[in-house]
């Protein structure tokens, strides 16, 4: 271990954002991990990374008091998701401040009206009030990576190239679309894995049980495994989502998770009993 912290050291001495990809695809040990994401993500846009930001977020917080947004209501209904939840309850105000500054951070408003429809459609307005999938989990996961919350919008809400993390990978997660990193098309992959991998697992979960996998994985593919795995399991496949660039792997672990729980699930007679297992 000491080793490798010594070459992810050397690497990020040496700005090389191809090099720290490839190192990432390994994992990052959690000393590095925060430094090799904003190196990633391309979230490193002074000299002094850390001031800027602290002068970004001091810029906005005074919008927070001066005004209310329609979506405050469904970011403090989130947050209030981690009470019941051993692992990141008491991120809970760290949580709420965080997602209240990304409402209101230019880049990200930016990003939601190259996103909004050319022309007016009413069915349209439902989708514009969740595109922004920061106010839903996948967030609790960034918790483990920083020590205050200005660090955490660092990596995870700002960017030279104004898509970072949240707008290039998790907003896609809670979207209904046919971006190919979005939830119909990982889903979609999902089943296919399966299907190719073992389709006599997937024909009995499928019409046997009458419980499609996609049913369970659902979750797991939404929330980018937060809440299903633990903690540093979620930051390592993080690492090696972000150091691919592809959100597919997500669809790769779920598959690998049925594959890995075949015998359990091959041995399940009813829906409770591949809940349970």
């Amino acid at each position: 271990m000491a080793s490798r912290v010594a070459l992810g050291e050397k690497l990020l001495a040496s700005r090389s954002m191809w090099a720290v990809r490839q190192y990432a695809k390994q994992g990052i040990p959690p000393s590095l991990r925060t430094q090799m994401w904003d190196l990633m993500l391309q979230s490193s846009i002074t000299n002094d990374a850390t001031a800027h930001i602290r002068q970004h977020c001091k810029q906005l917080k005074p919008q927070i008091a001066r005004y209310d947004l329609l979506i405050d209501r469904f970011i403090h209904v989130d947050v209030r998701q981690c009470q019941n939840d051993d692992t990141y309850f008491v991120f809970e105000d760290v949580l709420s401040e965080i997602l209240l500054l990304w409402t209101r951070d230019e880049c990200k408003v930016e990003t939601q009206i190259q996103n909004l429809p050319s022309k007016w459609d009413p069915a349209s307005v439902g989708s514009l009030l969740v595109r922004d999938a920061d106010l839903l989990p996948p967030f609790g996961g960034r918790c483990g990576l920083h020590d205050f919350p200005r660090a955490v919008f660092q990596v995870s809400g700002s960017g030279t190239n104004g898509r970072p993390s949240s707008t290039r990978y998790f907003c896609h997660l809670h979207t209904l679309n046919s971006h190919p990193q979005g939830l119909l098309v990982l889903s979609t992959t999902f089943e296919n894995l399966l299907k190719q991998a073992d389709s006599p697992l997937y024909f009995h979960l499928a019409h046997t049980l009458q419980s499609p996998p996609l049913s369970i994985a659902f979750r797991w593919l939404m929330f980018g495994f937060v809440g299903v795995l633990d903690v540093e399991q979620v930051l390592l496949l993080w690492d090696r989502v972000i150091a691919f660039d592809r959100a597919e792997l997500f669809s790769v672990v779920a598959a690998a998770v049925f594959l890995f729980r075949r015998d359990a699930l091959v041995a399940a007679r009813s829906l409770k009993d591949v809940e349970v297992r």
